[in-house]
């Protein structure tokens, strides 16, 4: 056999053995949306043999700076409308291509020890009551939403004084598991990944419920295979992983 075939022969079936290499999808998205999305990853996983989901969980404003200095992401799932208008006017994202998917509870949550015993939001005001968690409004959809509530409810001014701020909602059921706070503020979602270390004691007024918009990037170099993971959220099996994870359909 010529030596020019058999080079040949030995690169082709060197290229057939070569491990194929997984092609990757950035989805950056919501602490609180942890568990809920690293099944629905796992699902697309499956689904799409070959393709790796590298998953990113923040506060949201974070996760949106991250964006905005230029990190990778082909996938951005907030977990309020606000931080996802930010990134279409800053045209990481096509305004009219954000669905969303879902939609929370804020509720106020103690440790599972049940003590100190609050029943509603006015027994924060008692002087037994030092240590109030929420997560920092600033960058944290769920701690805007506990300042709203508070807010809305007359306490804010006065409770002000005795939060302790958390990086993400993970971190400040960590603070609640861990009695290091005597009540925090936290989503109704949250409660399930609490495995009965906390327990949910009031849910908070808020004129308009948390609600979760997902979109694809405008700088994704996988478009389609990221409207793919889009699709999968939006659709009935997405839906139901959401909805044993705590979350309400966006439509109710």
């Amino acid at each position: 056999m010529p030596r020019i075939t058999t080079l040949f022969l030995l690169s082709f079936f060197l290229l057939l053995s070569w491990p194929v290499q997984a092609r990757e999808l950035i989805v950056s998205a919501a602490a609180s949306l942890t568990e809920a999305f690293e099944e629905i990853s796992a699902q697309f996983e499956a689904d799409n043999p070959g393709v790796r989901i590298i998953r990113n969980y923040a506060a949201s404003g974070a996760l949106y700076r991250q964006m905005t200095q230029g990190a990778p992401v082909d996938v951005y799932a907030p977990a309020n409308m606000h931080w996802m208008q930010e990134a279409a006017s800053a045209g990481l994202v096509e305004a009219g291509n954000l669905h969303v998917f879902a939609q929370n509870q804020v509720v106020l949550a103690v440790p599972g020890s049940d003590k100190p015993d609050i029943s509603t939001p006015e027994d924060l005001r008692l002087g037994r009551i030092r240590r109030i968690g929420i997560t920092s409004p600033a960058t944290s959809p769920a701690g805007n939403y506990a300042m709203i509530s508070l807010k809305n409810l007359g306490l804010w001014n006065e409770l002000e004084q005795k939060m302790i701020y958390a990086e993400t909602v993970t971190q400040l059921m960590d603070y609640i598991r861990r009695g290091e706070v005597d009540a925090g503020l936290i989503y109704a979602s949250d409660i399930l990944r609490g495995q009965d270390e906390i327990h949910k004691k009031y849910t908070m007024p808020l004129d308009t419920p948390p609600v979760y918009p997902v979109a694809v990037l405008s700088s994704s170099t996988k478009p389609g295979l990221a409207r793919k993971f889009v699709d999968l959220v939006l659709s009935q099996k997405g839906q139901a992983i959401m909805e044993k994870n705590g979350f309400q359909a966006a439509s109710q």
